[in-house]
This record gives C-alpha cells, sequence and structure tokens, in this order.
C-alpha cells in the first residue's frame, strides 16, 4: 500500500494531462498511507482526476478506500482473465 501515496504523488506532477488513472492496489493496510494519498486526493486530484482502483490480492480491502470516489473493481483472483465486474468503459471513466 506504500505505493498509493506515491501514485498521488505522481497524479500531481502530471496535473493536466491525466483525466483518469487507474491504479493497482494490493494492500490497505496501512492507514498511514491511505490518510497520506486521500490528503493528496482531496487538496489536489479530487475535482481534476477520476480514479479507477483495481483490488488485487487478500490484502487489498475496498472498504478502506471509501473516501476516496473511485470506480472500485475487485480483482482478487488472479487466475480469471480480468476483475470481476469489469467494465472497461466505466474503467477508463468513459
Amino acid at each position: 500500500m506504500a505505493r498509493l501515496g506515491n501514485a498521488m504523488q505522481a497524479l500531481v506532477q502530471s496535473m493536466g494531462k491525466s483525466e483518469t488513472a487507474i491504479i493497482f492496489i494490493t494492500d490497505t493496510s496501512s492507514e498511514f498511507d491511505i490518510n497520506k494519498a486521500l490528503g493528496l486526493y482531496n487538496a489536489i486530484l479530487k475535482n481534476h482526476t477520476k480514479l479507477t482502483f483495481i483490488l488485487a490480492g487478500e490484502k487489498a480491502k475496498a472498504e478502506n478506500l471509501a473516501e476516496f470516489n473511485a470506480t472500485i473493481f475487485d480483482w482478487k483472483n488472479m487466475d480469471l482473465e480480468k476483475p470481476n465486474n469489469w467494465n472497461a468503459f466505466k474503467a477508463f471513466g468513459c
């Protein structure tokens, strides 16, 4: 999960270049990192960037990301070709 905060920082640096960001998340157990990412999201990205989270792995919990306005897909079973309920139009913000 430490990378979610880094992903948010990268989005801040690319403002104006991206309207939709797809972020793969494998672990949501770090409250510190979620709060760091949420702070950047609320302060800078919320009105400019649409987020799509793809939860991959057993440590990724959607309820820990409830404060983000994001489309969330569950892909805990990586044996599947794509995440559960996958919708490319929704994922890419169409």
